[in-house]
């Protein structure tokens, strides 16, 4: 797109850093060997999957884990001019502007992380990036839209689902406010937390 004209009404959405907004699942993700699940957050739109995101980066990293950050539309960091604008962590590089396909694997490459973390996944050229990033060992968090398992399962990463890849599945909610935890499921234990909040 190089032109957009005739516009007759402006729609402004403006991201929020929450700091401590992962404070109440990150335990849920950590895994006993110091390693971490490889992590789907799962939400409507507006129910804090990006916010989210952003604060298990920074959380994360500050544990610790070298995170590499593709970001591709400059939601998560919030970056201008080489400058990020939310608090990503100490342990934190982050691919601004390129397309996740291509700066997953530029990452594994050039940036040794444990964990690369992105958000909304659901092309078909995500799920080759997904893919090598589980072969080289390296850890993913990362957001899709959608409603329930049986929306994920049908969406383009349903393959992925149903090959376990991603180990720990979490369900936002707006109720009883934005960024309430539905529900986590474990694909190997299928467990659920209900109920908690994290903002």
């Amino acid at each position: 797109m190089k032109l957009i004209k005739d516009i007759s009404s402006v729609n402004i959405r403006c991201s929020r850093e929450v700091i401590g907004a992962s404070d109440g699942c990150i335990n849920k993700i950590l895994k006993p060997d110091g390693t971490i699940h490889n992590t789907l957050i799962v939400s409507p739109p507006k129910c804090g999957k990006t916010t989210l995101l952003r604060d298990l980066i920074r959380n994360l990293s500050s544990k610790g884990f070298r995170v590499g950050v593709c970001d591709e539309r400059s939601e998560i960091a919030g970056s201008y001019r080489g400058n990020t604008y939310y608090d990503l962590g100490p342990r934190t590089d982050i691919l601004d502007g390129c397309p996740k396909e291509q700066g997953i694997i530029m990452l594994i490459r050039a940036m040794s992380p444990n964990i690369i973390a992105t958000d909304e996944i659901g092309k078909s050229a995500d799920i080759y990036a997904i893919e090598t990033a589980m072969c080289a060992g390296v850890n993913l968090i990362t957001t899709i839209h959608g409603n329930s398992y049986e929306d994920v399962l049908n969406s383009a990463i349903g393959g992925l689902i149903k090959k376990g890849i991603f180990s720990c599945i979490i369900f936002l909610s707006n109720v009883p406010k934005t960024g309430s935890i539905k529900e986590i499921i474990y694909s190997s234990q299928k467990k659920a937390d209900n109920g908690k909040n994290i903002m």
